[in-house]
């Protein structure tokens, strides 16, 4: 099986399924032996894009994932381990603190439904929505896109470049055959380098696909930013309040003439990976056969990108009414 797994946290320890009530009442430390012991996580069922998973709630509170992170991180992994022995192929997990400091940490134990590999996807209906606010046309604007996963980074250049024009990729790896290839295909010829200060500096669109700051301060004033890294888009907001931060995508769908069906990328995640077998090894490492099949799979599903996630809101204004840091 490869099934889904959506975690919550309790709202309090009264939500914790105990089988003697007194725990409650007793001292705390009565009751995490008890959770330590049993590890009394529920699981009900659930659906995302028709395919079955489970809603799993963990005895866990967000106190603890705030203040008792070792205790959070121990029984977070022996959650997964029981999931996983139930055929769970994919979790998407409770959010986070987004506090740099937070030693709290959701264990890697099963692929974890974050959404980047999906927004590299869906990359492309992206870029044409926030050109918009610009003027600019996908022709005549200059991209770059900074490594830091090559899977993602794979994924996003064989969405974009049939479409554009100029095009950097800041990388240490090596992409010379894929770079080849591209240009056979459209004669695009991608300016790569291990650091391009000045491509950074003109381009008008960013795709960080990095997690560390270590280009922050290199964007122009007025570009649009992708990110696509394990950050959060508010703590690069807090230094560049000068660029339009794009951290995340709603994706909808039109069920019927009056319903439209909302969904976010770490769910519609859930729901490819247990139906794609070809994007299940997409996730586990970029083959160059894996993205077709994997974008027409997504193309029969009638998702399309509906709103942006700005610094992690989501804004439902028509895209008009967002207007771009100003150059």
């Amino acid at each position: 099986m490869h099934g889904f797994a959506e975690i919550k946290l309790v709202d309090d320890i009264n939500h914790i399924p105990v089988k003697f009530n007194i725990l409650r009442k007793a001292p705390g430390f009565m009751l995490d032996w008890y959770i330590r012991k049993f590890n009394p996580f529920t699981a009900e069922d659930a659906q995302i894009l028709g395919e079955r998973g489970f809603l799993v709630k963990m005895p866990l509170t967000a106190l603890d994932m705030r203040e008792r992170q070792e205790y959070f991180n121990e029984q977070a992994a022996r959650t997964l381990y029981s999931l996983r022995d139930y055929g769970v192929g994919i979790v998407l997990p409770p959010a986070m603190p987004v506090n740099e400091l937070s030693e709290a940490r959701f264990p890697d134990i099963l692929p974890i439904a974050d959404g980047r590999l999906v927004f590299a996807i869906f990359m492309m209906q992206a870029i044409e929505k926030t050109l918009k606010l610009t003027g600019k046309s996908i022709r005549t604007a200059e991209i770059a896109i900074i490594d830091g996963n090559k899977s993602i980074t794979m994924s996003v250049l064989d969405t974009i470049y049939p479409h554009v024009n100029y095009l950097t990729l800041i990388t240490d790896l090596d992409y010379s055959q894929k770079c080849t290839q591209m240009y056979n295909d459209c004669g695009l010829n991608v300016n790569m380098s291990d650091f391009n200060r000045s491509s950074l500096e003109s381009a008008d669109i960013i795709i960080n696909i990095r997690d560390d700051n270590k280009y922050d301060y290199y964007y122009k004033r007025g570009a649009i930013y992708f990110q696509l890294a394990h950050r959060n888009g508010a703590q690069i907001a807090a230094k560049r309040d000068d660029i339009l931060i794009v951290d995340g995508l709603r994706l909808s769908c039109r069920l019927s003439m009056d319903r439209v069906e909302d969904i976010s990328l770490p769910r519609f995640e859930c729901g490819l990976f247990t139906m794609s077998h070809e994007y299940r090894k997409l996730k586990s490492g970029y083959s160059s056969r894996s993205i077709r099949p994997v974008a027409e799979r997504v193309n029969t599903l009638g998702y399309s990108v509906r709103g942006l996630m700005l610094c992690g809101r989501d804004t439902k204004e028509p895209h008009h009414c967002l207007r771009p840091p100003i150059p």
